[in-house]
C-alpha cells in the first residue's frame, strides 16, 4: 500500500490550537498510531509517527523553548537526524495553466530574505519544472556547483570551474554541445545524469551571489531558431534583472522543434543537491515569488499544491498573498500541525496556510 500526502496552499491563516496534553492524529485501539501531534502541559510537543502510543519513526520534538529536534525516533527517544540525500525535494509547489500553450516568454520576480548559505547545497528554482515539447526544463538559483567555459568540454577533457553561487538554466533529454550557448562570462555543463534520474542534460549558468532584500527578475524567452544538420531547434534565452542596478545575460539553450509548446503543468521547487547532510543542517530560507507572467499574461495561483512523502517532515511552508498573485515561502524548518480530522486509515490535517490530504491507494 502506497501512501502520499499533498498540501494545498490556502490564503487565510488558521489560528493556532491552544492545547495541553492533547493528541490530534491517527489512532488505533484508542492509542496514537500513525501520524499526529501531541501537546504537553509545559508547552513542548511531538509531531510525527506513532506506533501504539509510542513515538516511533520520523518526527519532530519541540521543547518548551521552541528548540526543535527532527529525525528518527525509537520507543519514545530521539535516535538520530535524518540524512538528506542529494536532490531531495524540500518543496514542490505546483500550479498549472488552463491548457498547453505556444511558448514565447516567462518571467517572474523573486526576493530573498536571507543570503545563501555557503556551506549547504541548495537549489531555489521559481521555474523548477516545466516542459517544452515534452522536454523537461528547470531555471533558478543554485550554490556550490561547477561549470565549463567551453561547450565541447567533454571531447576536450577539460576540468570544471567551481562556482559558489549561480543562476542556471537546464534541460533534459538532449545532449549536444551545440545546444549550449553560455554568455561570454558564463559557464555550461552537460552529462548523462546529474542525480535527478532524468537522463542526459545540458545547462548554462552564470556566477552570481543573490542577496537579501534585493529584487530580481528572471526572464526566459524565445529568441529564434538554430539548425543542426537537418534538425531545427528553437533557442531560449535567460536573463536576470537586478532591479535598479543591472541586467545579466545568463545564456541560451536550444530545444528541438521549430515551435515550442509549453505544457500546462508547472512547478516551483526547492531541493538539496550533490552532498548528503542532516536535515537539521538545512538553513532556513525565506523568499517571495511574485509577478509571474507567461506569454506576457499574468498568472494567478488558483490551486497550487505541494507534494511530499508523509514519512518526511513537512519542511516547507507557503502562503498566497496579493490576491493569489504572490507566494511567500519558507524552507528549512519543520512546521507544526494545528488542526485536522483523523481516522484510522486516513486523515485531513491543517498546517498554517496549508491543507494536507492523505489518501491510501
Amino acid at each position: 500500500m502506497k501512501t502520499k500526502i499533498a498540501f494545498i496552499v490556502i490564503a487565510v491563516a488558521t489560528p493556532f490550537v491552544q492545547a495541553q496534553e492533547v493528541y490530534m492524529g491517527q489512532s488505533k485501539n484508542c492509542m496514537p498510531h500513525g501520524f499526529g501531534v501531541i501537546d504537553y502541559s509545559d508547552g513542548s510537543y511531538y509531531q510525527g509517527n506513532f506506533i501504539y502510543g509510542i513515538e516511533n519513526g520520523t518526527g519532530t520534538f519541540c521543547d518548551a523553548k521552541g528548540i526543535k529536534s527532527t529525525g528518527l525516533f525509537k520507543d519514545g527517544e530521539f535516535v538520530q537526524d535524518i540524512e538528506v540525500a542529494p536532490n531531495t525535494r524540500l518543496m514542490d509547489f505546483r500550479y498549472h495553466l488552463d491548457s498547453n500553450a505556444k511558448f514565447e516568454s516567462m518571467r517572474v520576480d523573486i526576493q530573498f530574505s536571507e543570503k545563501p548559505n555557503k556551506k549547504r547545497n541548495i537549489i531555489i528554482a521559481p521555474f523548477g519544472e516545466f516542459r517544452l515539447n515534452g522536454q523537461l526544463v528547470s531555471v533558478g538559483f543554485m550554490n556550490n556547483t561547477k561549470g565549463y567555459k567551453d561547450p565541447k568540454h567533454e571531447k576536450k577533457g577539460l576540468y570544471p570551474y567551481e562556482i559558489e553561487h549561480s543562476v542556471f538554466m537546464k534541460t533534459y533529454g538532449e545532449r549536444r554541445s551545440q545546444m549550449m550557448m553560455p554568455s561570454p562570462y558564463g559557464f555550461c555543463e552537460s552529462g548523462s545524469n546529474d542525480g535527478t534520474n532524468q537522463g542526459e542534460f545540458v545547462s548554462v549558468s552564470r556566477d552570481f551571489e543573490w542577496k537579501k532584500n534585493q529584487n530580481y527578475t528572471l526572464i526566459l524567452q524565445n529568441t529564434g531558431y538554430k539548425k543542426f544538420k537537418k534538425n531545427i531547434f528553437t533557442v531560449i534565452s535567460l536573463d536576470l534583472i537586478i532591479h535598479k542596478k543591472d541586467t545579466i545575460h545568463i545564456g541560451k539553450l536550444a530545444i528541438p522543434g521549430s515551435e515550442l509548446q509549453l505544457e500546462k503543468e508547472l512547478s516551483m521547487i526547492a531541493s538539496t543537491h550533490t552532498n548528503r547532510y542532516a536535515i537539521s543542517e538545512i538553513p532556513l530560507i525565506e523568499f517571495e515569488i511574485k509577478e509571474l507572467f507567461i506569454n506576457e499574461q499574468p498568472i494567478r495561483f488558483y490551486d497550487a499544491y505541494c507534494s511530499f512523502d508523509y514519512l518526511t517532515p513537512q519542511y516547507a511552508l507557503a502562503k498566497l498573498v496579493d490576491e493569489y498573485t504572490s507566494v511567500q515561502v519558507a524552507v528549512g524548518e519543520a512546521f507544526k500541525l494545528i488542526s485536522g480530522t483523523f481516522y484510522e486509515d486516513q486523515y485531513q490535517a491543517h498546517f498554517i496556510y496549508n491543507e494536507v490530504f492523505e489518501e491510501n491507494e
